[in-house]
């Protein structure tokens, strides 16, 4: 079979989930046989023809992703290649989506949202009254603001129709659309206002890393992993400080270790400037490490698709704790059996759930050991084959 994956690289230096995803089931389909390419929109100097053992190609308009050339470009590589599948990975871009479907004509497309299919706008409503305790940016107050006030004045049944317009257009366009978790195709379902829809699948992100032996762990320390994009936007790392803040005075002896790419100064600045203790931005690293070491590993964002962090970490005995406002939190944690789940943006809820972990030793090694048995079922060989008994059926139609 030969398979094209789309890619969008705004930073290609840095490996995100969607990326990260796509080359690890690559790899496994080329080990099968399978030809497989990935075709990136890359407006960066930073170019790798090979990653990973991966071929690479680039779109030549890195200005706008739909451009005539790049249309072009895909046309004749669809065709020059011979490709049987387009597996598109960026289906939340519309420029993107109107790209994949100028070669309608010429291949299968399966398109993938990896994201909640609930409107932004909606956890935008949830997450406003998240109170700027650490981050006192009077731009973002401002431009939240204004995020929130077009949302309430153009009213909730208006967003839903424009999201809906969006969902309609990608389901038109593509042979499969793949959701991240079956609950989420319900309200797809809603949202486009087809409810037999039945061009649409589920199928769940597979553990990136390799699945480490459980008795070969370390004993874990007492260190917290704070793990994504430190930005503001969606992954709210000032939300991570403000509960570091309180949860220290409780347990001054444990450790909050934040890693990920983003502006590390500016977080660094923040955990001085409000005397935060016992908190450290290492920055971009491969996680694997910290992994292995923390007990550990609090997610604060504002919303989320599938996110891989979560099964990593449980994968390496971390108990993970997360904001209860993304369908696929439930695909991964059983709140209180391999995980905590916490109301959205309930801070208190937050901190007494983290200090419960912290306090207990012998509930945290057994919600450990539950974490590493439960995410055997997103092992990458079985998500793989699901891919590629979704291909063969769709191409047998």
């Amino acid at each position: 079979m030969n398979i094209l994956i789309t890619s969008w690289d705004p930073q290609p230096q840095f490996i995100g989930g969607d990326k990260r995803v796509s080359l690890t089931l690559a790899n496994i389909w080329k080990k099968q046989g399978h030809q497989v390419r990935i075709i990136c929109f890359c407006p960066s100097p930073i170019k790798k023809e090979v990653v990973e053992g991966i071929e690479q190609l680039f779109l030549p308009d890195e200005s706008v992703i739909d451009s005539p050339q790049n249309i072009r470009f895909l046309r004749q590589t669809v065709a020059g290649q011979k490709s049987d599948v387009l597996l598109h990975q960026h289906a939340l871009i519309d420029d993107f989506n109107r790209l994949c479907h100028a070669v309608k004509d010429l291949v299968k497309i399966v398109s993938v949202l990896h994201f909640d299919v609930r409107h932004d706008a909606e956890i935008l409503a949830n997450s406003f009254f998240n109170r700027y305790k650490i981050e006192r940016n009077p731009k973002l107050y401002i431009l939240d603001t204004l995020r929130f006030g077009k949302y309430i004045l153009s009213g909730k049944s208006q967003q839903e129709r424009r999201i809906g317009n969006r969902y309609r257009y990608l389901y038109e366009m593509s042979d499969i659309v793949s959701l991240l978790s079956d609950s989420m195709i319900g309200p797809f379902k809603k949202y486009i206002g087809i409810p037999d829809a039945d061009r649409l699948t589920a199928i769940n992100n597979p553990v990136v890393t390799a699945i480490p032996d459980s008795e070969t762990l370390p004993e874990k320390e007492k260190t917290v992993v704070w793990c994504g994009r430190l930005e503001y936007g969606q992954k709210r790392t000032d939300r991570m400080l403000q509960i570091w803040k309180r949860i220290n005075r409780i347990h001054p002896e444990w450790q909050l270790k934040i890693l990920g790419s983003g502006d590390w100064d500016y977080y660094k600045g923040l955990i001085a400037k409000h005397g935060i203790k016992n908190a450290e931005v290492v920055g971009f690293c491969n996680p694997s490490e910290y992994y292995t070491q923390a007990a550990i590993l609090c997610m604060t964002s504002t919303t989320e698709g599938f996110p891989m962090v979560l099964v990593e970490a449980q994968s390496y005995g971390c108990v993970p704790i997360a904001y209860n406002n993304f369908s696929s939190l439930h695909d991964i944690i059983s709140d209180g059996e391999n995980g905590f789940s916490v109301k959205a943006f309930d801070e208190d809820e937050y901190v007494k759930k983290l200090s419960l972990l912290m306090s207990d030793t012998e509930r945290r090694n057994r919600m450990s050991a539950n974490g590493i048995q439960s995410i055997h079922r997103f092992d990458a060989d079985a998500i793989a084959g699901k891919w590629i008994g979704l291909f063969d059926n769709l191409l047998k139609q």
